[in-house]
């Protein structure tokens, strides 16, 4: 799986959501899994995965939302942090951790 990391750049929430996308090098749609990040309080975690991500916002899907880069709601965030290492620890119980690590890409 290729991650890849995003921040939500406009909108009421801009700066306070993250979403780290991962996809099969296939890129077959079925085969993206989706997490969403917030910091509100207590900070959440969203994970959408197979029939959960075909549906959102105005028919589009999910992944589609965030990594169409011409709708300018969200910006991609170079980063050299090992993304996979933070989508396994989501399912940890070491989890906040491993998001702590990201504590810094939000605005």
């Amino acid at each position: 799986m290729i991650y890849k990391l995003y921040r939500k750049a406009t909108g009421e929430d801009a700066g306070q959501v993250l979403a780290i996308i991962s996809e099969n090098e296939s890129k077959i749609i079925d085969d993206f899994e989706v997490y969403l990040i917030t910091n509100s309080s207590p900070v959440e975690l969203k994970a959408y995965k197979g029939n959960d991500i075909k549906v959102y916002g105005e028919g589009r899907p999910l992944w589609s939302e965030i990594t169409w880069t011409k709708n300018g709601k969200w910006q991609a965030v170079d980063t050299d942090i090992d993304l996979s290492k933070i989508v396994a620890g989501m399912s940890s119980p070491q989890f906040a951790e491993s998001l702590t690590e990201l504590t810094d890409y939000f605005l």
